[in-house]
């Protein structure tokens, strides 16, 4: 009876519990500080701004790790989309899987607070995303600082989706506002799924079109988007896109508006137009900061780097880059980027061409100056941690003076017909320019027609949309002299992308041969607001007896093996500019005449991972544009994807990695292939150094990071049992080649020193597999035969260079000052007659860690400069 009525207390205090926890769920916290309740995390920043995360997801659309609410002053500026429909909440991609493990974390000197929701170890067949979701927040501060950890790629984008109350946010892109206008549904005309939806849409009244892809912004220079209304703001600051993909030009979706929610967006990556490969690791930090409807500051990461997520890389394991960009003409932006596998980096230069750009993680890089969006110079260039490398770029693409040149080569479409509008509507558009005439045709006459009559883009079927025609012939009407008609000519066509199809020329109605299709991003591109790709030139030779002295006509078509793809998804190409050029002037153009591969072999470990960069040179040498994204890699061992970044098989081996390139105005493939090797990290030789200096040579069969070998090291003195502190190593690596110094000279006694396992010794993760214990090594003062004994041979030695310099330990130099005198004497006396016994057959077992003991030097200082201690040249041996 007493153990039932305990029972029922006990259930009592249970629901009791319950019901105090719930409560807190709708308490307003009123300093910073986190709540914990029964399902979710509630943290106050202390600066107006309350959010809760949900610990555990429980439908197909609620999910672990969904931002359920954000308050501002006590205003929910969450949209309320718990009824109607299905109910959802802000979160990554479409929502991690209900099996994310979501914890939190408090700074212990109370300046932070970490949400981390964790879907990395649920498998993909229970819907994992195989990321992990960080929510931050600082102490009294108005943002909710986010960061994405993606390892690969099991999702299509690491995108971020907040949906705010669409009441409270009226001002919004129109741009990308597909919700009901004028009181009149719109009509979706693309991209149309079974539900009746699609991702463009046309207003039935003002013939207008609408899509969440118009109004995004290049992330280059682009800082924030936000979203206001009466007393209230919220701002998406996309933050560090070192981990995203595409370069300093690619843009993704920034808005969409339905009606039930302002969606505000930030894409890391996504294959929307991408040019680039994903490439793995943190995607972020960045930042959502809620307002009253003023325009915040700039969020301050620099708080991150004490939280502790994966993947993070501290400033202090960064370097920079600088320098000076020459040769672009004025009034142009220049742009210079970096790029690998790894990560990707951007920076404007100023007015004199001088550029910095801080914050780099350690690798090689492809360096590429951008005149506007066109890549006109490119080198390869190293990065260290804590260093600034300085490297110098220029201008190198190549113009030949033209007989005419339609558009500028800038590797964009916006001084050609609607170029200036594409980024934010539809082709059929009713504030589109007529593309072309009921038959298709653009008649442009070389010294008439302005540029900006040139359509931007040109398809392969003619499309009606009212009265918008699509362009499918651009003809160009020019005249040649005698002279110029008696020269071989040769057409130039720059595009910046295409879509299964490619300029087909015919001069005078003679037909040229086709050429390959380049490589260019996969999705749809023209009809989304987006002309980036991968710019190629196309070069077409014209022969003298194809031409005629007066008129003549250029017809340019799009040639494509694939069917029409539906209204005004046919196939197509966009225009970067066009030209005509006497062939002869061609002669001497810069053209890729060989691939190289920066690093020229490879070593790793198991498993190991690191980026390749490939290089283009001329015919002359001298390295050449060409788009990173069109070089395509291969391995035989391991995998690569098609950024460069290499990851090495689970076993020892041998093999190769290839870097192939097809050149379009060759109509070639350049390849380079450069050997690799498979192996665990190993020691292969080892040696204690006594005559110029003490030191330890370990020999590895790579390079190692002195920094984490010192925190591998045990060195101990047999023969005193004594064991040295890391703090009196120093460490220097070159080659693969550790050399280990002292602060002091050493004590006598026999010595081992052992490498231990199980701790990363570079940044390719390399380990050890065993302990590697050197052969013990000994430690005489005076001992200059190094016999173990001092005796009369070695006062020999010392007596017979008493008083020079230049001298090493053999020949009497014994405290390594550079020359021999009155102190190295006082070591030999001290010392002689003493014999150092070998030791003996079992080691010291290796210390427990902490077990220092800082008595290991002997108490002569180890002379960095070799002439502060000569002995004065006045003092005599007495005997």
């Amino acid at each position: 009876m007493r153990r039932r009525c305990k029972q029922r207390v006990y259930a009592r205090r249970r629901r009791a519990l319950g019901r105090f926890i719930e409560s807190l769920e709708e308490r307003t916290l009123m300093a910073f500080g986190l709540t914990t309740t029964s399902g979710s995390y509630v943290v106050d920043t202390g600066a107006q701004v309350v959010f809760t995360v949900l610990r555990k997801g429980t439908s197909s659309t609620v999910h672990s790790g969904d931002l359920t609410s954000f308050k501002y002053n006590g205003v929910e500026f969450a949209a309320p989309f718990a009824a109607p429909g299905p109910q959802r909440y802000s979160h990554f991609e479409s929502g991690l899987s209900n099996n994310a493990v979501v914890t939190a974390t408090v700074d212990p000197a109370g300046n932070w607070i970490k949400i981390t929701a964790d879907d990395t170890t649920a498998t993909v067949g229970a819907g994992a995303t195989g990321v992990i979701q960080y929510y931050m927040a600082k102490k009294n501060d108005n943002a909710i600082y986010m960061a994405i950890y993606a390892p690969e790629m099991l999702v299509s984008s690491t995108r971020f989706i907040t949906y705010l109350n669409f009441s409270k946010f009226p001002n919004h892109p129109n741009e990308s506002d597909t919700s009901e206008i004028h009181g009149t549904a719109q009509t979706p005309i693309e991209n149309i799924k079974t539900d009746g939806s699609g991702d463009v849409y046309l207003d039935p009244v003002d013939g207008e079109t609408h899509s969440k892809y118009y109004a995004e912004n290049r992330v280059i220079g682009h800082v924030d988007h936000g979203a206001t209304g009466p007393g209230a703001g919220a701002f998406m600051f996309i933050g560090n896109r070192e981990s995203g993909s595409g370069g300093p030009f690619w843009k993704d979706i920034d808005f969409q508006s339905t009606g039930a929610a302002v969606e505000m967006y930030n894409i890391p990556y996504s294959d929307h137009s991408q040019t680039d490969a994903f490439r793995p690791g943190l995607h972020g930090p960045y930042a959502l900061v809620l307002t009253n409807g003023s325009t915040p500051a700039t969020p301050d990461y620099s708080f991150i780097d004490g939280v502790g997520l994966t993947g993070w890389v501290s400033p202090s394991a960064r370097g920079t880059l600088t320098g000076q960009a020459t040769g672009i003409a004025a009034g142009r932006v220049p742009t210079v980027a970096l790029s690998n596998g790894t990560a990707q980096y951007w920076g404007t230069p100023d007015a004199s061409g001088n550029y910095t750009i801080p914050g780099i993680k350690p690798g090689t890089y492809v360096e590429t100056l951008y005149d506007e969006e066109l890549a006109v110079g490119t080198q390869t260039v190293t990065i260290s941690a804590g260093t600034t490398t300085t490297a110098n770029i220029t201008d190198t693409y190549f113009l030949p003076s033209p007989i005419f040149r339609i558009g500028t080569f800038d590797g964009t479409p916006r001084e050609f017909l609607n170029g200036d509008k594409i980024a934010d509507m539809h082709p059929s558009d009713v504030r589109m320019t007529p593309w072309a005439d009921a038959t298709g045709l653009t008649n442009y006459i070389v010294g008439t027609t302005l540029d900006s009559a040139f359509p931007m883009a040109e398809w392969k079927f003619q499309t009606t949309s009212g009265t918008r025609y699509t362009d499918t012939d651009n003809r160009i009407t020019f005249t040649l002299t005698a002279a110029q008609k008696a020269t071989p000519l040769t057409l130039r066509i720059g595009i910046t992308r295409l879509d299964h199809g490619r300029p087909g020329v015919s001069i005078n109605g003679t037909g040229l041969s086709i050429p390959a299709l380049s490589t260019q991003p996969d999705t749809r591109g023209l009809t989304l607001g987006s002309w980036r790709g991968n710019n190629t030139l196309y070069t077409y030779n014209i022969s003298t007896s194809s031409l005629i002295a007066g008129t003549n006509t250029i017809d340019i078509t799009v040639a494509s093996g694939s069917g029409s793809g539906g209204q005004w998804l046919s196939p197509y190409f966009i225009y970067d500019a066009v030209d005509l050029v006497p062939t002869s002037s061609l002669a001497n153009a810069p053209k890729v005449n060989s691939l190289t591969i920066a690093q020229s072999s490879g070593n790793f470990p198991l498993n190991g991972v690191q980026s390749f960069v490939a290089l283009a040179k001329d015919q002359f040498g001298n390295p050449i544009p060409i788009a990173p994204e069109g070089v395509v890699w291969s391995t035989t061992l391991g995998s690569i994807d098609a950024n460069g970044r290499y990851t090495a098989s689970a076993t020892a081996g041998t093999g190769t990695i290839t870097a192939s390139y097809f050149d379009a105005p060759t109509n070639s493939t350049k390849t380079a292939t450069i050997n690799i090797v498979v192996a665990p990290l190993q020691i292969s030789n080892s040696s204690f150094q006594y005559n110029s200096l003490q030191s330890v040579s370990l020999t590895f069969n790579r390079d190692v990071d002195p920094a984490m070998l010192a925190s591998a090291l045990i060195l101990q003195n047999l023969t005193t049992q004594t064991t040295i502190s890391p703090t009196a190593i120093h460490i220097a690596n070159s080659n693969g080649v550790a050399t280990i110094t002292f602060t002091n000279i050493l004590a006598d006694g026999n010595y081992q020193l052992t490498v231990k396992s199980a701790t990363t010794l570079n940044s390719l993760g390399d380990q050890l597999s065993t302990d590697f214990t050197m052969p013990s090594f000994f430690v005489l003062s005076a001992d200059a035969n190094h016999d173990r004994t001092v005796n009369l041979l070695d006062l020999n030695a010392l007596a017979t260079n008493f008083g020079k310099s230049s001298v090493n330990f053999s020949g009497g130099d014994f405290d390594y000052s550079g020359s021999v005198g009155i102190a190295d004497f006082n070591l030999l006396t001290a010392n002689f007659g003493k014999t150092l016994a070998t030791p003996g057959p079992v080691p010291l077992s290796l210390p427990s860690s902490g077990s220092v003991i800082q008595t290991l030097f002997s108490n002569v200082p180890l002379v960095s400069n070799m002439h502060d201690l000569l002995d004065p040249p006045s003092e005599k041996i007495s005997i």
